[in-house]
């Protein structure tokens, strides 16, 4: 998630929070609209998948986007 806001967000700000089962990562990027899904948010999805978590992706409050890995 970390290597796709370097890449493609232009954000400026991401933070990371860890919890015992969710992770949590926020940019103030160009936002969800702004980078279509690609190969890096495809292989992250499978792979939370097959650990039996769930992946949302949303915009963020205020602009940028919100990633959400929970188990």
């Amino acid at each position: 998630a970390v290597t796709n806001v370097v890449r493609h967000s232009g954000a400026q700000r991401c933070v990371v929070t860890l919890e015992e089962a969710r992770v949590v990562v926020v940019d103030d990027g160009g936002g969800v609209e702004a980078s279509p899904s690609g190969n890096g948010l495809r292989g992250l999805a499978e792979r939370v998948s097959g650990s039996g978590g769930r992946l949302v992706v949303v915009p963020a409050a205020g602009g940028g986007t919100r990633l959400e890995v929970s188990w």
